[in-house]
């Protein structure tokens, strides 16, 4: 009976010894190369780019006084983690500065690209804006939010002045003017220092100063579902876009229409400023086609 014993806890000590080694023991073998993809992305990672997480620099984008080492940073880097309603890049003397409007709070932001310094220029809370339209100058933006309780566009345009001392403590904020524009507004675009935007109540297309000083009609129709987008002094309208219908583009200039693109459907537009060329996408037997148009040659 003894030897009987003696022999199960043998095989027990054996086969605790076979499950340590199994489980828990490393080995100095090498594991098979595993291919991985970036996070976030099925492309991976490309040549010289640098592994996630293994930022040398040890840099934050917000980190006050941080400088940027020159070719050290990527073409494209985060300014702000939180959602925007709007921003503009305008140069201050030979530095180009970048003001953000905070979609959540309404605060609006400065950030040096250069050195990364970001700074709290207005503090005023007003949540949930949901577009902000600059002046190229970023001394005046036009916030859209809803009324509260209501489905009401609010349209509030706020002239920034900037503090006498050039202090960036949390006291020296800019001054703000604001004022609230007329009507109700469906599609809104900006150029250095006219608004155009199309009311919805009379499908006027109309301009004004971006504190809504000199309202003009420009062009009118029972259409009211456009999307503007400036060229020079002329607008691109076109049709809101809808996978049920085709659309059109048209130029407008001196008050008159001419056809740019269309009948395609669910057409989106944008043109250049010297009104050569124009950009636009749309669907073709379920197929999303990006396209770029010659104005002058026609060609596309």
């Amino acid at each position: 009976m003894i030897k009987k014993v003696s022999i199960i806890a043998v095989v027990l000590i054996f086969l605790a010894i076979g499950g340590w080694y199994f489980f828990f023991h490393q080995t100095s073998t090498p594991a098979a190369p595993v291919t991985t993809t970036q996070a976030g992305t099925p492309f991976g990672v490309a040549p010289g780019d640098v592994t996630p997480g293994s930022n040398t620099n040890n840099t934050s984008p917000f980190a006050p006084g941080t400088v940027n080492p020159v070719g050290t940073t990527a073409n494209l880097f985060k300014i702000s983690p939180d959602p925007v309603a709007g921003a503009v890049a305008f140069l201050r003397g030979k530095s180009e500065i970048i003001r953000y409007v905070d979609r959540a709070t309404g605060h609006i932001y400065e950030v040096d690209p250069v050195t990364f310094t970001k700074i709290e220029i207005v503090n005023n809370t007003s949540p949930k804006i949901y577009e902000a339209i600059w002046k190229p100058d970023g001394g005046t933006v036009l916030v859209r939010s809803l009324r509260e309780g209501s489905d009401t566009v609010v349209n509030t345009s706020l002239v920034l002045t900037p503090p006498k001392t050039t202090s960036t403590t949390s006291d020296e904020l800019y001054a703000v003017k604001a004022t609230e524009l007329r009507g109700n507004m469906r599609s809104v675009v900006g150029s250095i220092n006219t608004l155009a935007y199309v009311l919805t109540d009379t499908g006027a297309v109309t301009t004004s100063s971006f504190t809504g000083q000199s309202p003009q009609t420009i062009y009118s129709s029972a259409f009211t579902n456009w999307q503007l987008a400036w060229q020079g002094s002329n607008l691109l309208l076109t049709t809101n876009a809808t996978a049920a219908a085709e659309g059109f583009s048209y130029l407008l200039k001196s008050g008159a229409l001419t056809k740019v693109l269309g009948p395609l459907t669910a057409l989106t537009a944008n043109i250049n400023p010297d009104g050569s060329r124009v950009v636009y996408s749309y669907l073709d037997n379920q197929n999303s086609l990006f396209t770029v148009k010659n104005l002058k040659t026609k060609t596309s």
